[in-house]
């Protein structure tokens, strides 16, 4: 993918545009940017469409003129038939090469709408480092990293008092989030040490923050949740955050990561020693 960027004359710094743009349009992750471009896809698609009936059914019009016209007895007949011959020609033309368009950019659209991950990853590869300066970029990473341990270990103190002593077992969202990390992600409470009423209520904090319901958390529903705690943070540091979190490494919180963080084993220790070592 990133050789046929390059080849397509994708730079280091169309490659730091289009990141940004995409940013700037809420593509922020594989998920966002699948939306988007099939979103932006279906616009010169439809368009597409529409324009290649029309130009057959010009086709068409133009046909039976031209066959109508050669049948008539009467003076530029002929005339009349060749024009509208042409036309019909012209027009059948026009509506090949739009089908032609339309097969390629559904193809593309396609291809990319399902490689989306692969296409993001290419143009960061191809943007290069955010500065430009490896050393400045590390440096900020770790400073980032520093950050985003310390809210995260303050954001989950504060989870912890949310529902102190409170059975969140009537609640039907936390009931579904608790089902659904047992079904669908294996989720066993007794390996975290906790009992179904204990997990139910870590479900119910959970349901909380998942606006969208579908049992996990992204970077913009962490953002919404560090900020309804009184900490708020950017986009970069949300990015670091996931990291952190994410010990399956799918670019989400899943519920067990959530657990995890709750119950004070992420960030473990050894990312903040890990961290600390980084930035000596």
């Amino acid at each position: 993918m990133v050789e046929e960027l390059a080849k397509t004359g994708m730079t280091p710094a169309k490659a730091k545009d289009t990141l940004r743009i995409w940013a700037e349009l809420g593509a922020k992750d594989p998920e966002q940017l699948k939306q988007l471009l099939v979103k932006r896809s279906m616009a010169p698609l439809t368009a597409l469409a529409a324009q290649s009936v029309l130009d057959f059914v010009a086709c068409g019009g133009g046909f039976y003129i031209g066959r109508i016209s050669s049948q008539a007895d009467f003076p530029g007949a002929i005339l009349i038939s060749l024009v509208g011959y042409f036309f019909a020609c012209y027009y059948f033309l026009q509506a090949a090469f739009q089908i032609t368009a339309l097969t390629s950019l559904s193809m593309a659209a396609r291809r990319y709408s399902t490689d989306a991950a692969v296409l993001l990853e290419a143009v960061r590869q191809l943007a290069g480092p955010a500065s430009g300066l490896s050393v400045v970029d590390s440096a900020t990473l770790v400073v980032n990293t520093l950050k985003v341990i310390q809210t995260l270990e303050k954001i989950g103190e504060q989870l912890q008092d949310i529902t102190a002593g409170a059975s969140s077992l009537a609640n039907l969202s936390a009931y579904l989030t608790l089902q659904r990390a047992e079904e669908v992600y294996g989720f066993q409470p007794d390996k975290y040490g906790l009992s179904e009423a204990q997990a139910a209520d870590i479900a119910g904090v959970f349901s909380r923050y998942d606006t969208n319901e579908d049992g996990r958390l992204e970077q913009s529903e962490l953002r919404q949740l560090c900020s309804q705690l009184g900490s708020d943070i950017s986009e970069a540091e949300a990015k670091e955050a996931v990291r952190i979190l994410d010990s399956g490494s799918t670019g989400y919180i899943q519920f067990g990561d959530f657990v995890d963080w709750y119950m004070g084993r992420r960030p473990s220790r050894e990312v903040k020693e890990a961290a600390a070592k980084s930035s000596q």
